[in-house]
């Protein structure tokens, strides 16, 4: 490595120079502001952020980001304790500079020597050196169901657009007829944040029963609530509050929105899923949906709702355990809030 690249952890005065990096690298579609916020919303806001987190690495010459890696902090109950664990995010440098990109992942890996950490990668080189160190893979959702409503940015196949193009006629005659079923669930949004306080109470009754799980309190959905494209709903039945669903929008292989469920809470929503599912694809009949199944409730209200079964093999998950004990699977939720995928 050449004497005039220093490797080294981000610190504050880094930010603007980190968002003039990211605004600028090779088909990135952030300004330089918004890249300010995201990097905001990823520390400074965070609720699992303290002073003396390791949020990355940065690579510098003559004063300029030519390289970074990140790490974004979330809370978890780990075998029935809160503790904050680790997801790696935007491992990026500079094409004329790649021969430093181990250095800046090995510098990373001294700073969050302990930490649990998640990653997602559809990289290939990435995902066969986290099989090589013996990273575990995890799976959020076996299977992913999918609501074509813009069909066009999906798939160039003809025999794909005649399918979807009929999956949403059915689709929308099927809710034009439940339009008329009488209703006893609701589902809404609440802009004043007046149910932090009920999430509270939601959370402490429920949380005992996952030993390995995202916090999902006040300040976790506070903080999720700052994203622009975040949508957070909120579940009642007979007029009491159920439990909360987040839907993050992406941006798909073809530059064209789509929407995603990529949290719910609590464990008894489930029993909702159908009414939840009629209500999205009334809401967004437009849009595309994919709704990662994961459990069977969902799969099932999925398949009854006439969505297409897709497999979503183009992203592995992988998670280091670091100091703590392995994760057992069978007394776990996880969702795509796991990684940085959605953050």
């Amino acid at each position: 490595m050449r004497n005039d690249i220093n490797i080294r952890e981000i610190q504050d005065s880094d930010y603007d120079r980190i968002a003039d990096f990211h605004s600028t690298f090779p088909e990135d579609n952030l300004s330089s502001d918004e890249w300010k916020k995201l990097l905001n919303f990823w520390w400074d806001q965070n609720p699992a952020y303290s002073k003396g987190y390791p949020r990355g690495v940065v690579a510098l010459k003559d004063n300029k980001v030519i390289g970074f890696t990140g790490n974004i902090p979330t809370r978890m109950l780990w075998a029935g304790k809160e503790i904050v664990v680790s997801n790696g995010t935007t491992w990026r440098v500079l094409p004329e500079y790649r021969r430093i990109s181990l250095d800046i992942s090995y510098k990373n890996d001294k700073l969050t020597h302990g930490h649990v950490i998640f990653v997602m990668s559809a990289i290939g080189p990435i995902r066969k050196l986290l099989k090589v160190l013996k990273w575990s893979q995890f799976t959020c959702a076996d299977d992913w169901y999918f609501y074509l409503g813009n069909s066009r940015y999906v798939s160039e196949s003809k025999i794909f657009h005649i399918i979807a193009s009929f999956q949403k006629i059915l689709v929308v005659a099927l809710n034009s007829f439940l339009m008329i079923l009488p209703k006893q669930v609701l589902i809404r949004a609440d802009d004043k944040n007046i149910m932090l306080k009920e999430v509270d109470k939601l959370w402490s009754l429920h949380k005992d029963e996952f030993q390995f799980t995202n916090v999902r309190d006040s300040r976790y959905l506070n903080w999720m609530s700052k994203l622009k494209n975040k949508t957070i709903y909120y579940i009642f039945y007979k007029n009491e509050m159920k439990g909360f669903i987040i839907l993050s929008a992406y941006l798909n292989t073809y530059k064209e929105k789509s929407v995603m469920l990529v949290d719910y809470w609590c464990p008894y929503i489930v029993n909702y899923a159908k009414p939840i599912l009629d209500f999205l694809l009334r809401n967004y009949k437009d849009k595309n949906l994919a709704i990662p199944a994961y459990n069977q409730k969902f799969r099932k209200a999925a398949m009854s709702c006439l969505l297409i079964k897709r497999k979503k093999s183009q992203d592995l998950n992988f998670i280091h355990f670091g100091k703590e004990k392995p994760m057992e699977y069978d007394r776990c939720f996880l969702t795509m809030m796991q990684g940085n995928r959605t953050l």
